[in-house]
């Protein structure tokens, strides 16, 4: 398969299966939300990995999270969604995702999803590619995060490690953007920095390592 094959497939597995809910009411979109992930549970065990990425306002201590998605290790997208906040994004975050204020109206507030959020994690393995700071998010924009038996799991450490490049300067391996490994395994980010694209490409980057052969995920 080439890579311009690879780029098709990326693109479209995962973001295909996602049923648009935007056109629906708040409330409507909440009980979507809750009964897509309520299906999810009944028809997948705990041993399949879950990816997620988060979009938000900026990186400061009250900075809230303006856009989610979860997906699992078959591409299938569970939480895609658009989350309201009347805290501006600063002019570095909008530059990064793009997302108006105006888009994020009728949408479902953090603390709307939180239990579906909560749910679904149960019991499962969680990677993220800057986990600490989407968890950090999670909880800054919602209620006091309880993550049950959640085991939480950064891809970003994991691929510098993979890739073993030592930096002297801060004495670790040297990290790498999302983009950057994605081009490791000859695919190109498309759509970078939206929550669905990002969780998509996380899985592109576990599984890559995965197929090596030679790193214990």
């Amino acid at each position: 398969m080439g890579i311009d094959d690879l780029n098709h497939q990326q693109q479209m597995s995962g973001l295909a299966n996602k049923q648009p809910i935007s056109h629906l009411t708040k409330d409507e979109q909440i009980a979507v939300i809750f009964d897509r992930v309520a299906a999810y549970n009944q028809t997948h065990d705990t041993s399949k990995p879950l990816f997620f990425d988060t979009e938000t306002t900026g990186g400061g201590r009250e900075d809230q999270i303006i856009e989610i998605a979860f997906c699992d290790s078959d591409r299938n997208l569970i939480i895609d969604t658009l989350i309201y906040t009347d805290r501006p994004s600063s002019t570095g975050a909008f530059k990064v995702h793009g997302i108006y204020p105006h888009e994020l109206i009728g949408k479902p507030t953090f603390i709307d999803i939180q239990p579906a959020i909560v749910q679904l994690l149960k019991g499962r393995t969680l990677y993220a590619y800057n986990a600490n700071f989407d968890i950090r998010m999670m909880g800054q924009s919602g209620h006091k995060l309880r993550l049950q038996q959640a085991e939480v799991k950064c891809l970003c450490k994991q691929f510098a490690d993979f890739i073993g490049q030592y930096s002297p300067y801060f004495k670790a391996n040297r990290y790498f953007s999302l983009s950057k490994a994605m081009a490791h395994f000859g695919v190109e980010h498309s759509n970078a920095h939206r929550a669905a694209a990002d969780a998509l490409a996380c899985v592109t980057v576990w599984q890559g390592m995965v197929k090596s052969h030679h790193w214990d995920y």
